[in-house]
């Protein structure tokens, strides 16, 4: 039996992030000339999203992956050393940034260059890391735990005018514990075409 243990997030790190309600969603998604949500209610009807979190000038994608790996570090009682693997999640248009983040990762935790293992899987990223997870683990009986980092920052890639995206993206920070024996049981869950 494989559980998640130790899930936590930045999402109170007010030093990390701005927050963007649905009238700004709004202005931003008439940039360009474009028609754009027609009011901040169009946007809550369309999304069912009020406020979302972009990344404070000046903040990087690597300093919120520093955050949360802190935090999991600081919750769970363990150094990202202690597990079997480090597995990563983060979205770019750009094929490199996923790479570049497991590096400044490994980079910023004195870990080995290649113990983050960077996956781009887009919007359904978490549960395709935790497939890929389950797998690792499933494939050696000495992998104990594994940390899933998910870490999100779509404004530093996509267009804020473009109406059919800019309402429903924002940029946060998860990580939880895959561990055997114990933890919250992973039964069944699908993402796209991979089942775990």
């Amino acid at each position: 039996m494989f559980g998640l243990t130790c899930i936590t997030d930045v999402y109170d790190r007010d030093d990390l992030f701005d927050f963007l309600d649905n009238d700004r969603i709004t202005e931003l998604s008439r940039l360009g000339g474009n028609k754009g949500f027609a009011s901040p209610e169009n946007v809550f009807r369309s999304t069912g999203i009020s406020v979302r979190r972009i990344l404070r000038p000046g903040v990087t994608s690597a300093d919120v992956a520093a955050a949360i790996c802190s935090r999991l570090e600081q919750e769970s009682g363990l150094q990202l050393s202690d597990f079997s693997a480090v597995m990563l999640c983060h979205s770019n248009t750009h094929p490199q940034a996923c790479v570049d983040l497991a590096e400044a990762i490994c980079e910023r935790t004195g870990l080995p260059g290649s113990f983050v293992m960077p996956f781009n899987f887009g919007c359904s990223g978490f549960l395709k890391l935790l497939h890929e997870a389950v797998l690792h683990m499933a494939a050696d009986d000495t992998v104990t735990r594994i940390a899933l980092l998910n870490i999100e920052t779509p404004e530093t890639w996509h267009d804020a005018s473009d109406r059919l995206f800019c309402g429903i993206v924002g940029a946060g920070a998860t990580a939880v514990v895959l561990e055997r024996g114990h933890g919250i049981p992973v039964s069944h869950v699908c993402s796209d075409d991979f089942r775990v």
